[in-house]
């Protein structure tokens, strides 16, 4: 779930517990106050769901990418068409949810895909550009030139 204020955003998962994901500008007391808020709202559920039958499992990873066994399928996921997978370790790729039949999750990613989006690529043409390298570094600041002394700022000369 997804909180929106004027200073900024939080991201809440909402199973198996709710807890804070991200926090982009919201202070302590704006978390807070949306934690106690979706905490009392979550609560007012008839009935919690059953636990999902249909498990996702990463059978293998290779240089090209990696391999989910899902329903009884083996899919591929290539790191050139999903890159942020690409600078993963082993235990982030294979930390993978199934919080819904449709839905993949790596939490210790922060990705989200849908299945379909593995299954047929092409209905999805809109995929990431970012391409794995080296992380970005900040350029160096120019350096500043002495400042030349104004003719009333200057100090008479001593004996």
């Amino acid at each position: 779930m997804h909180v929106q204020h004027s200073n900024g955003q939080a991201k809440f998962w909402l199973e198996p517990d709710v807890q804070l994901a991200q926090n982009y500008g919201l202070g302590h007391r704006q978390v807070s106050t949306a934690f106690r808020l979706i905490k009392g709202r979550t609560k007012m559920k008839s009935a919690l769901r059953g636990k999902t039958i249909s498990t996702v499992e990463v059978s293998k990873v290779s240089p090209i990418g990696f391999w989910l066994h899902v329903d009884g399928r083996d899919l591929l996921v290539p790191f050139k068409q999903f890159p942020w997978f690409a600078d993963a370790t082993i235990r982030q790729i294979t930390a993978v949810e199934r919080p819904s039949p449709h839905h993949l999750r790596w939490p210790d990613l922060d990705i989200d895909l849908a299945l379909a989006s593995i299954e047929h690529p092409e209905w999805f043409p809109l995929m990431s550009r970012v391409l794995p390298g080296p992380p970005l570094q900040r350029a160096p600041l120019p350096r500043r030139r002495p400042r030349k002394a104004s003719p009333s700022s200057r100090r008479p000369a001593r004996d």
